[in-house]
């Protein structure tokens, strides 16, 4: 099970929880944020090297 604290009161509490059963107040839900996917983090990354990599050799190159 996975817990939270309270707002309220900081005693840990679980997720699915309305009530705080310590301070008997109501908790609010968390926000849902999107998660990032791992594999679009990987492209992103990889786009980077590519491009530092293509500046370091603009750089040196013997013209």
């Amino acid at each position: 099970m996975k817990m939270r604290s309270c707002p309220n009161c900081e005693k840990s509490i679980s997720l699915d929880i309305e009530i705080c059963p310590h301070c008997n107040q109501q908790v609010p839900p968390l926000p849902n944020y999107p998660s990032a996917n791992p594999k679009w983090f990987m492209v992103l990354w990889g786009f980077f090297v590519i491009l530092i990599i293509a500046l370091l050799i603009s750089m040196f190159s013997v013209r």
